[in-house]
């Protein structure tokens, strides 16, 4: 079974620094979608290229949709590790499973 840890806060508040002290002792891979989604819109992906299309016109957030959609490719790329950290995700409500 794996391990998933989630941490929520507001903006600055240590959710990173917490997360890469709690993946470094427990071999968790720490997941950030704020830091994904930067990634991808940098390499010009195509799910980057969607996600900027809402970030770079007034600073709109990311749908949820597409928020999900990184999530799953980070978790997928790394279903072999023991389990993730998750930091700032969900954000909204529609981001939590019923």
């Amino acid at each position: 079974m794996k391990q998933v840890i989630i941490l929520f806060g507001p903006p600055a508040g240590g959710k990173g620094t917490q997360s890469a002290m709690l993946a470094t002792k427990y071999d968790l891979l720490h997941i950030s979608t704020g830091e994904l989604m930067r990634q991808e819109v940098l390499l010009n992906t195509d799910l980057g290229k969607r996600i900027d299309a809402y970030t770079s016109v007034g600073g709109q957030l990311t749908p949820d949709a597409l928020a999900l959609e990184v999530l799953e490719k980070a978790i997928l790329t790394n279903i072999h590790r023991s389990g993730f950290i998750l930091d700032g995700f969900p954000r909204t409500v529609h981001q939590v499973p019923m």
